[in-house]
């Protein structure tokens, strides 16, 4: 998996003599930057929609749920696709006025399970101990990951496609949600 890098560049590395602007030249001279290895986070601009997903490793349960706020769900599903295809159904649903739960959040878990019924839906896809996934959405998406991971003190895991058989019946299961 490719991990996303930040390009930042040290003034004892190398200094910036293409810019025509001295003053330019010299805020980016005096500025520490280096390399740094991000994430596996994956960030997906749709038409008004930006949603941003990462697994992750959740030991203490409880303080992950406590964690979880506006604008960011975990949730425990097989493969990221299943995480963002829901999410997106989800915030599409609010934007129409056709939402079944009172939260995006709630939405989110209803797609996944393919239900109306929220309490079967925490049952299912609700976070876990272990290997959950992390889906933030709206401006920033990718901010607030990395300040969970930070509150969390856990660590990212890479992120694996679904298998291909399965796909089509997760994505089914989401979208029943529009027909019940």
């Amino acid at each position: 998996m490719k991990s996303k890098k930040i390009l930042l560049i040290s003034k004892k590395s190398k200094k910036f003599k293409s810019f025509k602007n001295k003053d330019m030249r010299r805020v980016l001279n005096e500025t520490l930057i280096y390399y740094k290895t991000v994430s596996f986070m994956k960030a997906i601009q749709t038409a008004g929609y930006r949603v941003c997903l990462a697994r992750i490793q959740i030991d203490d349960v409880e303080r992950a749920i406590s964690k979880i706020g506006r604008q960011l769900q975990v949730v425990n599903a097989d493969c990221w696709e299943q995480v963002a295809f829901a999410t997106i159904l989800a915030l599409k649903s609010f934007g129409r006025g056709t939402n079944h739960a009172r939260t995006v959040n709630g939405e989110i878990l209803l797609r996944l399970a393919g239900t109306l019924q929220i309490a079967d839906a925490i049952k299912e896809y609700g976070v876990k101990a272990g290997e959950n996934f992390v889906v933030a959405y709206g401006e920033g998406c990718e901010k607030r990951i990395e300040e969970l991971l930070e509150e969390l003190k856990t660590r990212e895991l890479p992120l694996e496609e679904c298998q291909n058989e399965n796909m089509k019946s997760l994505f089914e299961k989401a979208a029943l949600v529009e027909v019940l």
